[in-house]
């Protein structure tokens, strides 16, 4: 049985209020940010995922769950940043849904030494014009607030949002519907006086920075969302330099919660690729092979008149030292002198050609026998030998 850490809650003091948050399990720490429509709730399928291997954190910002927003000016990244600090996290992989998502891209531009990497599901983006599609929506929601109808907003959300524009309600999981108008008459519900912060945004906004992250970054976007949230995805994809995009079948807004073992999949995949080690190679230089001395004219006539590959000239430290070198197209071979030669017979090159049947007539017509192999599949091959012995692999795709 997978031993799991227990829980760990408290509140995270900030200017005016204190934020809620939860800890649970240990290693590298996972940080969780809500949507707009949600709180930390939300992630509870990501809690019971990541807990074995990762220090989740969560928790709730200003004016949602069980953090109140009392007048006063704040940012949501400086938030984020005191619960950075407050539990000692020096670097950890953000995760971030919706507005949540909008939260992590300030921080990550803003703090960027904190973040290892981001994951953003459905993000928003600070600067981000929407379309009047939404915007209607939003309408709707305000004048339902104007009229004390917090319950007709919560539908209203739930529509836009889990729904999606491409679903009736009857159509999407009523657990799920559910457990989001939950968590939002508890934003909708909060006590008088304790929802009238006043956001202060990132400045400039974070649509014209996008290029600024350099964190590897998985955006997240559910197929049934609004046209507007897949141009953020694709934006994001463009813009952030190292950022990919994925679109998950069957899911609008809440992904995470509407199809958490797809979503954890790719998040457990895309942490578990991040801890690879890099590679640092960026290509094949030349391939060297061995040939015995003062035999240079062999590997011209072999390499050069046969092969068709082109003699280049080698630096002056190394020219005294005997051999030759080649190049072709994607191709350099150097064959360096060797005093005591012995050929290569199992190592090899293997160069692909434009057509192996014409090469294959063209080396027998000069005595040079071939040997075919259909072991690999999807191409045609066979070896010969240079003139000192050495195995060659010739190749073309079927």
């Amino acid at each position: 049985m997978t031993k799991r850490s227990q829980t760990h809650q408290g509140f995270v003091p900030v200017p005016g209020t204190e934020l809620f948050y939860e800890v649970q399990g240990e290693g590298p720490p996972l940080v969780l940010v809500h949507a707009g429509i949600a709180d930390h709730r939300m992630w509870d399928a990501q809690v019971a995922h990541f807990s074995d291997r990762h220090r989740v954190i969560r928790y709730d910002v200003r004016g949602f769950g069980r953090s109140m927003n009392p007048a006063g000016e704040y940012a949501d990244h400086e938030d984020l940043l005191a619960v950075f600090n407050h539990l000692g996290i020096e670097k950890a992989a953000l995760v971030g849904a919706s507005n949540g998502g909008r939260i992590a891209i300030d921080f990550a531009l803003t703090y960027p030494q904190y973040v290892q990497s981001l994951v953003l599901a459905g993000a928003s983006v600070g600067g981000f014009e929407y379309s009047d599609h939404v915007g209607e929506g939003w309408e709707l929601e305000e004048e339902a607030l104007e009229r004390g109808d917090i319950y007709s907003a919560a539908e209203i959300n739930l529509r836009m949002w889990v729904d999606g524009p491409y679903r009736r309600p009857h159509e999407v999981d009523l657990t799920l519907r559910e457990r989001v108008r939950e968590m939002l008459l508890t934003a909708l519900s909060l006590p008088p006086g304790m929802d009238e912060g006043e956001a202060r945004r990132l400045q400039p906004p974070a649509i014209e920075r996008l290029h600024e992250i350099h964190s590897p970054t998985l955006a997240i976007v559910g197929a049934l969302e609004y046209a507007d949230k897949l141009k953020i995805g694709q934006l994001l994809e463009t813009a952030i330099p190292r950022a990919r995009l994925v679109v998950m079948a069957d899911t609008a807004h809440m992904p995470s919660m509407e199809r958490p073992d797809e979503f954890n999949r790719l998040l457990a995949e895309f942490l578990q690729d991040l801890n690879q080690p890099a590679s640092l190679l960026t290509g094949l230089d030349h391939v060297q092979i061995a040939m015995p001395p003062h035999r240079e004219d062999e590997a011209r006539q072999f390499y050069g008149e046969l092969l068709g590959l082109t003699e280049i000239p080698r630096p002056k430290p190394l020219a005294g030292r005997g051999g030759c070198w080649f190049q072709g197209t994607g191709i350099q071979l150097h064959l360096g002198v060797q005093q005591d030669f012995v050929p290569a017979t199992k190592a090899h090159p293997a160069f692909r050609v434009a057509d192996l049947e014409a090469l294959r007539q063209r080396l027998e017509s000069s005595g040079i026998p071939v040997i075919p192999d259909d072991n690999l599949p999807g191409v045609r091959r066979f070896y010969a030998a240079d003139p000192f012995g050495n195995r060659i692999e010739f190749m073309e795709d079927r």
